[in-house]
Parts: structure tokens; sequence; C-alpha cells
């Protein structure tokens, strides 16, 4: 299977065959950002899980935009903005994990505490370490911890 940052570079190469600057453009950069977390930590290859981190923020900082968007007072620039932004998201998207189901989330969490025979609040840290590195980006941490901790303190 083929990593998201080949993928990007992939994308990348096609965008620039077809002449498409602005694709070109955000693809070399998500590259760039994504390549530099693993370079910035030990100068190794940055993980899928790393990379979905990347993807998905840059998809919260283009929604703000959108947003913001609908502010801007000049409707030609308005348009001119969100057209471009909605692209970009469209763009972005198709290199983003998607989110986990509670569910599967919930069996994963419980796979890895039976796996590391984990119990109560010492070991949240280890829980939260592991799915942040094999499913970042693809949930929400905050609703998770309490899900961690309630399972935790099932598996006593």
């Amino acid at each position: 299977m083929i990593d998201v940052l080949q993928q990007i570079k992939q994308g990348r190469v096609t965008a620039m065959k077809s002449g498409d600057k602005a694709a070109s453009a955000l693809l070399a950069m998500l590259y760039s950002d994504i390549e530099n977390v693993g370079k910035n930590d030990g100068n190794r290859m940055t993980t899928d899980s790393e990379a979905n981190v990347v993807l998905v923020k840059t998809l919260k900082n283009l929604h703000t935009l959108f947003e913001s968007a609908n502010g801007l007072k000049d409707e030609t620039k308005r348009q001119e903005v969100t057209a471009k932004t909605t692209k970009e998201i469209s763009i972005v998207k198709q290199y983003t994990r998607p989110d986990l189901s509670p569910e599967h989330l919930e069996k994963e969490i419980n796979v890895f505490i039976q796996r590391q025979s984990l119990s109560g609040k010492k070991d949240i840290g280890k829980v939260m370490v592991y799915l942040k590195e094999n499913f970042g980006g693809q949930y929400n941490p905050r609703d998770t911890n309490q899900l961690v901790v309630k399972l935790l303190f099932a598996s006593i």
C-alpha cells in the first residue's frame, strides 16, 4: 500500500502535468509540511498517522477561512475566496483518512488494553499515545479520553 506522502507526491505530479498550478502549489505545501514532521523528529520518515494529523489541521484551517469569507463585503472577493477554498478542501479530503466509527475506536482501545494488560488511571497516557501514533486525526481526543477512562476502569 502506498503511503500518504507518496500519494500527495503523485497528485502533485498529476496536477503539474495538467497545468493546475493552484492544486500543485497546495500539494507541494502539504508534502513539505508532512515531510517536516518526521525530519524535525530525528530525521525519519513521517508516519501516515502523523500525515493525517497535518491534513486534518489543514482542513480545519480551510474551513475557518471558508467561514470567514462569508464576512467579506466585496461580493467578487467573497466568491473568489469561497471557490478557491472549496477546491482546496476537496483536494485535501482526497488524502485524509476517514474518522473512526465509535464502535471501531472502542474495539481498538479494548484490544490494546487487553494486549498490554492495562488498567486504571495510570495507563490513560499509554492508550492515548497508542491512539495518536496509530489513528492520529481520526478521532476527537477529548471524547476519546473519556472513553479510555471508562474502558480502563471497566477492566479492573
